[in-house]
């Protein structure tokens, strides 16, 4: 009797949580108003937070390239006011740091 192998899957490739489809006359991006409206329904304004991106050296010997600033919008802070819970321009929600 012959064994017959499981059919194969395609892993998905990685996202980029820090890439979005932009949305004209929106500081958001698609994904991001998606995830909004499925965490606060109704709700129009969200505080801003900046995140600072480091991108990564293209080479030992370049220099580092300077870093990317990104708005967010908050959806969440903790109590103790050290963490903000963002939506990333892919949609994903992110705890980071409320100083930067």
């Amino acid at each position: 009797m012959l064994r017959t192998l499981p059919p194969r899957r395609a892993a998905p490739s990685k996202v980029n949580m820090w890439a979005g489809e932009p949305v004209e006359g929106s500081p958001w991006t698609r994904q991001q108003l998606k995830t909004l409206e499925e965490e606060r329904p109704g709700q129009t304004r969200f505080d801003t937070h900046r995140v600072k991106l480091q991108p990564e050296p293209r080479g030992l010997q370049e220099p580092l390239p300077e870093p990317i600033y990104v708005s967010c919008p908050v959806i969440s802070r903790r109590r103790d006011g050290t963490r903000v819970l963002i939506v990333t321009p892919a949609g994903f929600k992110a705890w980071v740091n409320a100083n930067g």
